[in-house]
């Protein structure tokens, strides 16, 4: 009933023993019960390069004249990259330099940019996209479309967003209206959404073919992005794409890089964040993580072991 230190010390350095490659949901759930019980913290590879968010504390960062603003920055050059708005009336000072304005409808409730998850999601786009770019990005778990109205800005050539709950899909719409992006990002419900082991098909659009995405972005929770491994993963552009994992916590990091691993998928560098000005005991309180990571060309036995475990799926 208790995890004691030599046990801990055992889990600290053997946490990807072969037996637990096996069964990564029940390792989360043993990494989760070490964590919330005991404080233990698994260590990852040293392959994995950890790097700290300069955005934290978050609060330094964002506008405290009043909350109808939020400013997320590029971490390379600390420079404000965008500015979520939420009440134009409302805007302390209109036209600021090299800054790119998102105005926000509805109620916030899917993403506005001031949980960590996000904004660290929004510093690994603002470093990987540029104007002029040619690069698609999938948007799983669009919410708000936040993320995928950032790659427009950005300069990303189209989004696709995806979500699984039709209000979100709603809110997600208005605001790309309102951003005037309707050209530029499409959305789609998770029903519309068929698993390929080269990508993802859409239902109603057979024309697409099977599309990979030069970036993925995820942020979710760990549950999810657990069981949409397959999809995420094949999603990516072999090579040369990236995948951003993102709403989790530090201790679940081995769980997630032991089930993407099946599918060619390496994790590169994890960004952590948090927001001190968060309510202690809240559930956004605490340190987060994004995940970077890029995926391998799969040999052909890879591939046709995939075509038979989806087959399986679909007959279950």
């Amino acid at each position: 009933r208790h995890a004691t230190e030599g046990c801990r010390k055992e889990l600290k350095t053997s946490w990807h023993m072969p037996t637990m490659h096996k069964h990564p949901t029940f390792l989360l759930l043993l990494l989760s019960f070490l964590h919330s019980s005991s404080g233990f913290v698994p260590t990852a590879p040293s392959a994995l390069n950890f790097v700290k968010s300069p955005q934290c504390p978050i609060q330094l960062r964002s506008s405290q004249a009043d909350d109808h603003e939020i400013l997320l920055y590029n971490p390379m050059t600390s420079q404000p990259v965008i500015r979520v708005v939420k009440d134009e009336k409302k805007v302390s000072k209109p036209g600021l330099d090299s800054v790119q304005d998102i105005y926000l409808a509805g109620d916030y409730g899917w993403g506005d940019g001031f949980h960590p998850s996000t904004r660290l999601c929004v510093e690994f786009l603002s470093t990987v996209l540029s104007h002029g770019s040619e690069k698609v990005m999938l948007d799983y778990g669009t919410g708000s479309g936040i993320l995928g109205i950032s790659a427009c800005k950005f300069g990303c050539k189209s989004v696709i967003g995806i979500d699984i709950d039709d209000e979100a899909i709603e809110d997600a719409e208005q605001n790309i209206i309102r951003n005037g992006l309707s050209d530029q990002m499409k959305l789609f419900h998770t029903r519309e959404v068929i698993q390929d082991v080269d990508g993802i098909v859409f239902r109603d659009e057979p024309w697409m073919n099977s599309l990979q995405f030069d970036i993925v972005v995820a942020n979710i929770l760990v549950g999810p992005l657990m069981k949409l491994a397959p999809v995420l993963s094949l999603a990516v552009k072999e090579e040369t794409g990236k995948l951003c994992l993102s709403g989790i916590r530090n201790f679940q990091i081995p769980a997630l890089e032991v089930e993407y691993a099946k599918f060619g998928v390496k994790f590169e560098q994890i960004r952590t964040g948090c927001h001190e000005n968060w309510r202690v005991g809240a559930e956004g309180e605490g340190e987060w993580a994004q995940i970077t990571a890029t995926r391998r060309k799969l040999s052909p036995s890879e591939k046709r072991n995939l075509i038979d475990e989806f087959n399986d799926r679909a007959v279950a």
